[in-house]
């Protein structure tokens, strides 16, 4: 018998359209090693990462979204710049950098308890960033980190208020993941 189909989730806020246009005008694409640029659409900040789900969770991870929200208040996020991620080793993106706000923080807390395996969770700190390019290969991201340390341009982004949580499933493709909002809940 063939297993159930799985989705593969994660939680994330989506910036305003005003941050959208200019985070499209911010890198210097024609100066940069090979690589794709995010597609406006699926620019983000993931909050948890859940992984494969069966279909028939979704409706348990929406409750436990709407329980993490409850008592929280809409937030406004700040651009602080740009960064090659990982901090350490060959880069493999340049990312908006973000502030961590304390409702940023505690929401992002509050769902990754809930719904991201402790083992997981326990992994890294948490770096809120949006991913605006990735390097097409390491060997041009490490060549990257020489040449552009220091040298990514000043960004100057609006800030965004973030007054929904996005449940948003992922799809493979060779070019690249497609995202689909599965759901949507409010912040406040």
């Amino acid at each position: 018998m063939k297993p159930p189909p799985s989705l593969r989730l994660f939680l994330a806020l989506y910036p305003s359209q005003p941050w959208i246009d200019a985070a499209g005008a911010c890198l210097p694409l024609a100066e940069l090693p090979d690589g794709r640029s995010t597609p406006s659409e699926q620019l983000h900040l993931t909050l948890a990462f859940i992984g494969d789900r069966r279909e028939s969770d979704v409706p348990r991870i929406v409750e436990s979204m709407q329980a993490a929200v409850a008592g929280l208040r809409t937030f406004d996020v700040q651009t602080t710049g740009l960064a090659l991620l990982p901090e350490a080793g060959p880069p493999r993106l340049i990312a908006a950098s973000l502030t961590l706000p304390p409702a940023l923080f505690e929401v992002q807390r509050r769902l990754a308890r809930r719904l991201v395996s402790e083992r997981a969770s326990k992994r890294s700190e948490y770096t809120p960033h949006i991913t605006l390019y990735r390097f097409a290969h390491e060997q041009a991201g490490a060549d990257a980190r020489a040449k552009l340390e220091g040298q990514l341009p000043p960004v100057y982004l609006p800030t965004f208020r973030a007054s929904e949580v996005c449940l948003v499933a992922s799809v493979l493709h060779p070019l690249g993941a497609r995202h689909k909002i599965v759901e949507r809940v409010a912040v406040g």
